[in-house]
């Protein structure tokens, strides 16, 4: 069993701790790779399904499968997006 600790600290000492950890949990987050899921991804770049789906048997976007569920990642379909 986990022992509690009650500590006394300012609404400025919270704050600044809460600050810290989503920081921290940001930093983490970017650090890993973002998978966007094929219906997320649709709506992002405002497409239909049938068009994502195409792209995917083109060899546009490459897909990652979990199960029966399809993924994007976000750096590899933001380096098949060419301005124009």
């Amino acid at each position: 069993m986990r022992a509690v600790t009650i500590v006394q600290i300012t609404i400025e000492e919270l704050e600044e701790r809460i600050n810290k950890a989503i920081q921290s949990s940001l930093k983490t987050s970017k650090d890993a790779e973002e998978f966007i899921p094929r219906k997320e991804l649709a709506s992002i770049l405002g497409v239909t399904l049938p068009t994502i789906d195409q792209w995917r048997r083109e060899g546009k976007i490459k897909a990652y499968a979990i199960d029966r569920k399809v993924y994007f990642k976000r750096s590899e379909v933001e380096q098949a997006m060419k301005p124009v």
